[in-house]
């Protein structure tokens, strides 16, 4: 509740919780300032699905996972909340039209950088001045930005390889094989979190009983969605969580008036 307080909006990952941790561990031992890589991944296309995705539309000339690409398992999820079941992202279908003529992994890497990114930089600007440290994006230069989306998409991931040119630099100043290791999530074991202990306690107890949320969301898609998790479907977690992040943010606006 106290960083839904911080950030101002409901929590929509729980990663959120990981960069407050460590942003205020770095406090402790009297950091001020932390440097962070936000930006790599969409500066140099470091998650695989920009080569499969490409590879997938240069094939069928569908360009929809332009605007769909994190949403294929979510949106079929998402509409038991809605009433009219009705869904659109006009934002992101404005911004796939803008990349006309770069090539596929371009497109998918600049759309990403006006939506996705975005989130991630709110997170870590927030989450880091909750804990009173500034956490600054070198990757993020704007010569540097202006650099990378000029360079050629199979520069940057192809045949399963991902940031291919920042990992030659990396190779050249990192000793050991280091740029070469695969990537590694910024996770934290919440399926887990909400299955057992205080938490699920809470889940349980902000969810199931008239949960405030339902003044946004249909109340028997809230109800079916935290029962079916607790019947054993542990990757509704990944619905359940924006579910009570949304209801602490409702119950932390009602307090603060």
């Amino acid at each position: 509740a106290q960083l839904t307080w911080f950030y101002d909006e409901p929590l929509p990952r729980p990663h959120h919780l990981a960069a407050y941790a460590i942003s205020r561990q770095a406090r402790a031992e009297g950091f001020r300032v932390l440097l962070s890589g936000e930006g790599g991944d969409e500066l140099f296309a470091g998650y695989a699905r920009y080569d499969e995705l490409g590879q997938e539309m240069s094939r069928t000339h569908d360009t929809s996972p332009l605007v769909f690409a994190h949403n294929r398992v979510a949106l079929p999820r998402i509409a038991r909340f809605f009433h009219d079941r009705r869904f659109g992202n006009a934002y992101r279908f404005w911004c796939a039209e803008r990349t006309h003529g770069l090539d596929l992994v371009n497109r998918q890497l600049l759309v990403d950088q006006w939506t996705f990114l975005q989130h991630f930089l709110q997170r870590s600007d927030r989450m880091g001045m909750a804990a009173g440290v500034e956490i600054r994006v070198p990757l993020l230069d704007l010569e540097l930005v202006k650099y990378a989306n000029g360079l050629p998409g199979a520069e940057k991931t192809s045949n399963g390889e991902t940031k291919k040119c920042l990992r030659a630099v990396a190779r050249q100043a990192f000793p050991g094989g280091l740029a070469d290791k695969p990537k590694q999530g910024f996770d934290m074991p919440v399926g887990s979190l909400l299955c057992r202990g205080p938490v699920a306690e809470l889940l349980d107890d902000l969810l199931l009983d008239r949960p405030r949320c339902a003044e946004l969301f249909d109340l028997a898609g809230v109800t079916e969605t935290v029962r079916s998790f607790r019947a054993g479907d542990n990757d509704l977690w990944q619905v359940v969580w924006p579910l009570l992040a949304t209801e602490l943010w409702m119950r932390a606006l009602k307090a603060t008036g």
